[in-house]
Protein backbone atom coordinates (compact mmCIF):
# COMPACT_ATOMS: atom_id res chain seq x y z
CA UNK A 1 0.00 0.00 0.00
CA UNK A 2 1.64 3.32 -1.08
CA UNK A 3 0.94 6.51 0.71
CA UNK A 4 1.06 9.81 -0.64
CA UNK A 5 1.25 13.29 1.03
CA UNK A 6 -1.85 15.11 -0.47
CA UNK A 7 -1.04 18.27 2.02
CA UNK A 8 1.19 19.25 4.85
CA UNK A 9 -0.42 21.30 7.35
CA UNK A 10 0.05 22.06 11.33
CA UNK A 11 -3.44 20.79 13.73
CA UNK A 12 -3.29 21.50 17.10
CA UNK A 13 -6.11 20.25 18.76
CA UNK A 14 -7.70 22.20 21.50
CA UNK A 15 -9.53 21.75 24.60
CA UNK A 16 -12.73 20.79 23.52
CA UNK A 17 -11.27 18.80 20.71
CA UNK A 18 -13.03 15.26 19.90
CA UNK A 19 -10.66 11.98 19.35
CA UNK A 20 -12.89 9.01 17.50
CA UNK A 21 -11.45 5.82 16.65
CA UNK A 22 -13.13 3.17 13.91
CA UNK A 23 -12.63 0.59 11.43
CA UNK A 24 -12.48 -3.27 10.98
CA UNK A 25 -10.58 -5.46 13.14
CA UNK A 26 -7.61 -5.41 10.65
CA UNK A 27 -8.36 -1.44 10.07
CA UNK A 28 -8.22 0.56 12.69
CA UNK A 29 -7.94 4.87 12.29
CA UNK A 30 -8.49 7.37 15.40
CA UNK A 31 -9.36 10.88 13.96
CA UNK A 32 -8.76 14.35 15.84
CA UNK A 33 -11.50 16.99 15.16
CA UNK A 34 -10.86 20.08 16.68
CA UNK A 35 -13.34 23.44 17.19
CA UNK A 36 -12.21 25.05 13.62
CA UNK A 37 -14.37 21.47 11.77
CA UNK A 38 -10.48 20.78 10.80
CA UNK A 39 -9.55 17.04 11.63
CA UNK A 40 -6.57 14.75 11.09
CA UNK A 41 -6.96 10.86 10.97
CA UNK A 42 -4.31 8.15 10.75
CA UNK A 43 -5.04 4.71 9.80
CA UNK A 44 -3.31 1.51 10.73
CA UNK A 45 -3.35 -1.90 9.76
CA UNK A 46 -1.50 -5.28 10.90
CA UNK A 47 0.94 -4.76 7.99
CA UNK A 48 1.77 -1.35 9.90
CA UNK A 49 1.56 -2.33 13.80
CA UNK A 50 5.31 -1.04 13.98
CA UNK A 51 4.91 2.33 13.21
CA UNK A 52 1.98 1.95 15.21
CA UNK A 53 4.12 1.33 18.45
CA UNK A 54 6.59 3.58 17.51
CA UNK A 55 3.82 6.13 17.21
CA UNK A 56 2.95 5.41 20.98
CA UNK A 57 6.38 5.12 22.34
CA UNK A 58 6.58 8.69 20.92
CA UNK A 59 3.79 9.82 22.31
CA UNK A 60 4.80 8.53 25.96
CA UNK A 61 7.65 10.85 25.48
CA UNK A 62 6.20 13.65 24.18
CA UNK A 63 3.71 13.58 27.34
CA UNK A 64 6.05 12.93 29.81
CA UNK A 65 7.92 16.55 28.25
CA UNK A 66 4.89 18.35 28.72
CA UNK A 67 3.59 17.63 31.76
CA UNK A 68 7.26 18.31 33.03
CA UNK A 69 6.95 21.65 31.89
CA UNK A 70 3.56 22.79 34.16
CA UNK A 71 4.33 23.16 37.41
CA UNK A 72 0.58 21.61 38.67
CA UNK A 73 0.00 18.48 39.32
CA UNK A 74 -1.64 16.76 36.22
CA UNK A 75 -4.64 14.48 37.45
CA UNK A 76 -4.20 12.08 34.38
CA UNK A 77 -1.84 9.58 36.00
CA UNK A 78 -3.55 6.80 34.85
CA UNK A 79 -3.09 7.85 30.99
CA UNK A 80 0.87 7.91 31.73
CA UNK A 81 0.49 4.57 33.22
CA UNK A 82 -1.56 2.75 30.46
CA UNK A 83 1.41 4.31 28.22
CA UNK A 84 4.04 3.06 30.46
CA UNK A 85 2.36 -0.33 30.88
CA UNK A 86 1.53 -0.58 26.75
CA UNK A 87 5.41 0.48 26.18
CA UNK A 88 6.73 -2.10 28.13
CA UNK A 89 4.96 -4.69 26.91
CA UNK A 90 5.98 -4.00 23.59
CA UNK A 91 9.10 -3.53 24.33
CA UNK A 92 8.79 -7.46 25.96
CA UNK A 93 7.63 -8.26 22.47
CA UNK A 94 10.21 -6.76 20.33
CA UNK A 95 13.55 -7.28 22.43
Amino acid sequence: MAIETIASYRFIPGQDSQITSYGSPEEQTVAIHNSSMASVSLTFTTENTSVLRQIIINFQQIYQTLINTKTEIIQEDTCIDSFTGLRGECDEKFI
